[in-house]
């Protein structure tokens, strides 16, 4: 296990075989959650898309050709909901 030091901002740099792991590029976000037990968790924020796998879509409802378009332009453009 590898120790990292904290600037005097509270800030600490997520390694780079973190970032590439989860998915993460310069600019994108990450999410951190501290278990019971103190272990801290790192993970890459979900997606409009990944919550709609987790969780469905009302009524069974699925997305029209339009909306899939307008979601894969996002995607391209970098939104910051796919980073």
């Amino acid at each position: 296990m590898n120790t990292y030091s904290i600037t005097a901002k509270g800030q600490v740099t997520v390694p780079k075989h973190v970032r590439d792991e989860l998915g993460i590029k310069p600019g994108g976000r990450a999410s951190f959650r501290i278990k019971k037990n103190g272990e801290v968790v790192v993970e890459k924020p979900r997606t409009i898309e990944d919550m709609r796998a987790i969780i469905g879509s009302p009524g069974g409802a699925t997305l029209s050709a339009k909306e899939k378009l307008v979601i894969e332009g996002m995607k391209k453009d970098g939104h910051k909901a796919f980073r």
